[in-house]
């Protein structure tokens, strides 16, 4: 376990106050691990293949037992610029820090824009209760439309389609004032 000291403070009668211990942590690289080679040997001189040519063309003795040794080569390691989990994991924790910061920033902007969109609507409709109940409050302008959208509906029986009329109350209502 390997651990490293930063002294943080003052020394005082010979001692040091306020240690701080890091843990080194060592991570694997991503990818391809380190490859081995792994071979045996007899200690009496023969090597397994050489013991089988033997066996094959008949020329083995058996004099004795074979003492084997185990031996693991490394044949590559991983690069030492490589990532290691270590840096995947948190170069990962960073990108889901940001995509959930960003997700945040437009969730917001979305109840923002839907809370103006509402505030818009309802302005519109308190302007256009305000001018349809001063509208009505004017006898006159009352027959005059009415007449104009009953003599449009006579006029195009077969079709409902009373454009006129419908553009006269919109545009009465627009010269309306929502004082």
């Amino acid at each position: 376990q390997n651990v490293v000291t930063h002294n943080r403070g003052k020394q005082s009668n010979g001692g040091i106050q306020g240690k701080i211990f890091f843990q080194i942590c060592q991570s694997n690289a991503v990818g391809r691990a380190a490859e081995f080679n792994r071979s045996v040997f007899n200690l009496n001189g023969r090597s397994p293949l050489l013991s089988e040519y033997l066996h094959q063309r008949g020329l083995d003795k058996v004099t004795g037992c074979d003492q084997l040794v185990r031996r693991t080569q490394i044949e590559s390691l991983p690069s030492r610029q490589a990532p290691t989990y270590n840096d995947l994991i948190h170069e990962t924790s960073h990108n889901v820090r940001n995509t959930s910061a960003a997700f945040g920033r437009i969730h917001l902007d979305g109840e923002r824009a839907g809370n103006e969109f509402a505030a818009k609507q309802s302005e519109e409709l308190r302007l256009f209760k305000t001018k349809s109940s001063k509208l009505l409050a004017k006898p006159r302008q009352v027959r005059y439309l009415s007449n104009l959208v009953l003599m449009e509906l006579k006029r195009d029986q077969e079709e409902v389609n009373a454009v006129g009329a419908v553009a006269a109350v919109q545009a009465a209502l627009a010269a309306e004032s929502a004082n």
